[in-house]
């Protein structure tokens, strides 16, 4: 948690009987289209496809990257385990994939935030509200990284109860 994370960088491995047997299953369904594939049957032909197609949905439900699907077809090769990669660039702000640990179906390993781009909420004084407008560039300093400004826009303006004060979001 915390750790900044790169597109594709592997994240953890998972094993699971499941996996293992959709595995299966799409090579099965990859023989069966093969098979099936010269009949002179219309519906036969479209029935091999169509199974094939449900297998390889199944693994892309578990986001089996294509890499890892195509690996699958080339080698017939069944993997225990899967190397599952991070979907895009960002922030690990939890993690429930943990060694040794079980996951159930449909929980999140992994919750990665995309910070290219974030929101930003200032307080002004009363008085510089008129000098404030949406859609005005913004800067940002952070007292924690002196010397490094952070360019934005002004998205809004928040009415605020308190007279002394508003909320800009950038």
């Amino acid at each position: 948690t915390g750790e900044m994370v790169r597109r594709g960088q592997p994240l953890f491995s998972i094993y699971s009987p499941e996996l293992v047997t959709t595995q299966r299953e799409y090579l099965l369904a990859l023989k069966t289209r093969d098979k099936v594939g010269t009949s002179s049957f219309k519906t036969i032909r479209n029935g091999g496809n169509s199974l094939l197609d449900a297998t390889r949905q199944r693994l892309e439900y578990w986001d089996i990257p294509q890499s890892a699907i195509e690996h699958l077809e080339k080698t017939g090769e069944v993997k225990k385990a899967i190397t599952l990669n991070a979907p895009a660039d960002g922030m690990v702000l939890h993690k429930n994939a943990v060694e040794g640990e079980y996951i159930k179906s449909g929980t999140s390993a992994y919750q990665i935030a995309d910070l290219s781009s974030v929101w930003v909420q200032a307080s002004v004084y009363d008085y510089e509200v008129p000098w404030i407008q949406e859609g005005q560039s913004a800067e940002m300093e952070l007292s924690y990284q002196p010397g490094k400004t952070y360019q934005g826009t002004v998205d809004y303006v928040y009415p605020s109860l308190d007279q002394e004060y508003r909320t800009v979001q950038v």
